[in-house]
């Protein structure tokens, strides 16, 4: 996986890698956290597997937000991801 990294509040570089179906941890788990805080994912959907349902709400947002609509969370998605969510939530 290829790793974007986003400063953060504190300074610290967090690596934000490329993420897709069928990929599984703690990267897939906190882009399907952002994606139910903005609406396009059940609550009890961050169970950290990139499956059918995360692909799906992964190109729902985009197409919502005027990227490419691949179902991969690539730095563009990152990004906009990051810039919309309180950095708490992660």
């Amino acid at each position: 996986m290829k790793a974007d990294v986003k400063p953060t509040v504190t300074g610290k570089l967090v690596p934000l890698p490329t993420i897709r179906c069928p990929d599984t941890g703690e990267a897939v788990r906190m882009a399907q956290k952002i994606l139910i805080f903005t609406g396009y994912l059940t609550n009890d959907g961050a169970d950290g597997i990139f499956g059918l349902i995360t692909e799906q709400a992964v190109k729902n947002y985009q197409k919502s937000n005027v990227l490419a609509v691949d179902g991969i969370v690539g730095s563009k998605t990152w990004a906009k991801f990051t810039d919309e969510i309180p950095e708490y939530y992660c």
